[in-house]
């Protein structure tokens, strides 16, 4: 079972949440559920850090699709951070890169809040 910690970092009513590493069936239940956390405590902006993530499986992609619908639901938004070019290519062959901004860095999807 994981029990591995996740790393949560706040800015005003943003929120970068730090992905432990590949996002399948174990883990990407725990990030969703920090993610909409983040969401219900008001932040307004979640972008998941990406970096350690070295690929994504449709459980993955499940949850993603999930917590943009439930920041939608609050006026929120999620964007992605750092994906390497292998997660890159499946956010992109799944169409993902349509439902969700996805940036080359974490300052960026602060910067460029959607």
């Amino acid at each position: 079972m994981w029990k591995k910690e996740l790393e949560v970092t706040q800015y005003d009513r943003r929120a970068v949440v730090r992905a432990p590493g590949s996002l399948g069936k174990d883990t990407a239940e725990h990030v969703r559920a920090m993610m909409l956390s983040c969401l219900n405590k008001g932040d307004t902006h979640v972008v998941l850090d990406m970096e350690a993530v070295p690929y994504i499986n449709s459980d993955g992609l499940r949850m993603l699709q999930d917590v943009v619908e439930q920041a939608e639901t609050r006026e929120a938004s999620l964007a992605l951070a750092n994906p390497n070019d292998s997660v890159l290519r499946t956010l992109t062959m799944t169409r993902m890169d349509k439902l969700l901004p996805i940036y080359a860095s974490v300052e960026e999807a602060l910067r460029k809040k959607t």
